[in-house]
């Protein structure tokens, strides 16, 4: 699987490696942002 997705993007094994684990931390970095926690509304506590 990592040959075929390296290759999808036209890249070494490892470098897609780094690629993916990049693209990866993006997309966690930016469900902490406010616009994206302000899609759902707050929950009440309690």
């Amino acid at each position: 699987m990592r040959a075929r997705i390296a290759a999808a993007l036209g890249l070494a094994v490892e470098e897609a490696r780094e690629v993916t684990a990049f693209w990866a931390a993006l997309h966690d970095m930016g469900k902490i942002t406010p616009p994206f926690q302000m899609q759902v509304p707050p929950r009440s506590i309690g």
